[in-house]
């Protein structure tokens, strides 16, 4: 069965390129560098005295050139793509510290959720472990399986469940964290002790085995 041209993924779109953009210490021109590790690599000024807009329009071509470079070098973090997913329209983003995972949301979070640098979830807090028995075995194996999404803003690290719903018990209706569209979100009062279980006797066995 073929899909038709709806059901075809759009190209990867938007994404936050690494590198930084600053003044000159002169204070006449802006200058793009891009980083490897502690080395320091691909530097480039743009002078406020070659572009008649001055400043303004130097800004807007050391930009271009940050996300030009960044993109070839495969360096973009999440980029996003409009996708059909279970017969209706999503976006899918890559996730920063692994382009090989994406998360899935609706296509009207969008624009709050761009603006925030999002990856995978390995944190380890005490209100998560609990939820494993305090083993901490089975807390790695959850989350080498099933992380989650989260961002880190001024008021410090946050879910993408949570940032989405604005609560903060929330339940993942198919268990897949990744999957934050809203009809797979839930507020919930508690979380169901079933739901719990579910996870724990999965990872158990995986352990056992």
């Amino acid at each position: 069965m073929t899909s038709s041209a709806s059901e075809t993924p759009g190209p990867w779109l938007g994404g936050k390129p690494v590198g930084s953009v600053f003044q000159l210490e002169d204070q006449k021109g802006w200058t793009v560098q891009f980083s490897v590790g502690n080395k320091k690599a691909a530097r480039k000024s743009f002078s406020f005295a070659k572009y008649k807009g001055g400043a303004d329009e130097a800004l807007l071509a050391a930009q271009e050139y940050q996300r030009v470079v960044s993109e070839e070098r495969g360096l973009t973090t999440n980029q996003y793509r409009h996708i059909i997913k279970d017969g209706a329209a999503c976006i899918e983003m890559k996730l920063a510290n692994d382009a090989q995972k994406s998360t899935y949301f609706d296509p009207e979070d969008l624009p709050s959720l761009r603006e925030y640098r999002w990856a995978t979830d390995d944190s380890l807090t005490v209100r998560r472990l609990k939820k494993f028995h305090g083993s901490l075995e089975l807390f790695q194996s959850h989350v080498r399986l099933n992380p989650g999404v989260r961002a880190k803003t001024k008021d410090g690290y946050i879910r993408m469940h949570y940032f989405i719903m604005k609560r903060r018990r929330i339940l993942h209706i198919n268990r897949n964290k990744f999957d934050n569209r809203r009809r797979n979100l839930s507020c919930v009062t508690i979380y169901p002790k079933s739901h719990l279980e579910v996870i724990g006797k999965k990872k158990k066995k995986k352990l056992s085995e």
